[in-house]
């Protein structure tokens, strides 16, 4: 099932939201070579893609990036179309990576840290998930991290 909005989704499926080190070599690659940027990142959005694209969606993504840089490179003849074509979905790419990259440090930090002790001023200790900083620098809590086992 798709999260979120549809319309969203399916511009995802095209011109999918990858890391933006890797958005800027596929832009450089479709100015160099049509279409080759587009390909390479059809195929990295099977590991880059987000977490609410499915496998399924995944792999279509890749199909349809696979699918628009032949394209691209094939229609390069025809005016230079496709050159034109494949500069514009490069510049895509930067878009889009730039509109997904942005986390907020609150679910950084959520996912970073696994699992800690929280033990209280005079209590016993208790285990848990640290989900939000400014929770436990507001209530003065004593973060101790589990010792490794030998």
């Amino acid at each position: 099932m798709i999260k979120g909005d549809g319309r969203k989704m399916n511009e995802r499926l095209t011109v999918p939201a990858i890391p933006l080190p890797m958005a800027i070599a596929c832009c450089a690659l479709n100015f160099l070579i049509p279409g080759s940027g587009t390909v390479l990142a059809g195929f990295t959005s099977l590991c880059y893609a987000q977490d609410d694209m499915g496998v399924g969606l995944r792999c279509a993504s890749c199909c349809i990036g696979f699918a628009v840089g032949l394209l691209q490179l094939l229609t390069l003849g025809v005016f230079l179309l496709g050159w034109i074509w494949s500069c514009i979905w490069g510049l895509g790419f930067l878009g889009m990576s730039i509109k997904y990259s942005q986390v907020s440090p609150l679910s950084a930090t959520a996912h970073v840290i696994p699992s800690i002790v929280v033990q209280q001023p005079g209590q016993g200790q208790e285990t848990g998930h640290v989900e939000n900083s400014q929770y436990m620098s507001s209530h003065h809590h004593q973060i101790v991290y589990p010792s490794q086992p030998a």
